[in-house]
């Protein structure tokens, strides 16, 4: 699974594949509030006490998005 954004575009992958693309507003306060201001949790809902009971493989963070070409070729490379 692999999800990107840029440019008022998120992307959502599965397998290397694009499931659905989806335009965002990027103006909007909410947008700016969450981008900037939240923690990311992993295995946790905004860190909520409601944790994932599984293993999370391997996670994998970037400073730009990753285009679709590159997030196939990590999933063909096995990362």
């Amino acid at each position: 699974m692999a999800a990107t954004h840029a440019d008022g575009v998120a992307a959502f992958y599965i397998n290397g594949e694009k499931l659905e693309e989806q335009a965002y507003d990027t103006e909007s306060l909410g947008f700016e509030w969450f981008a900037y201001t939240q923690q990311f949790h992993v295995g946790s809902w905004y860190g909520k006490k409601d944790y994932y009971q599984g293993d999370v493989g391997a996670i994998r963070l970037y400073t730009r998005s990753l285009n679709s070409e590159e997030v196939g070729a990590l999933y063909a490379d096995g990362r």
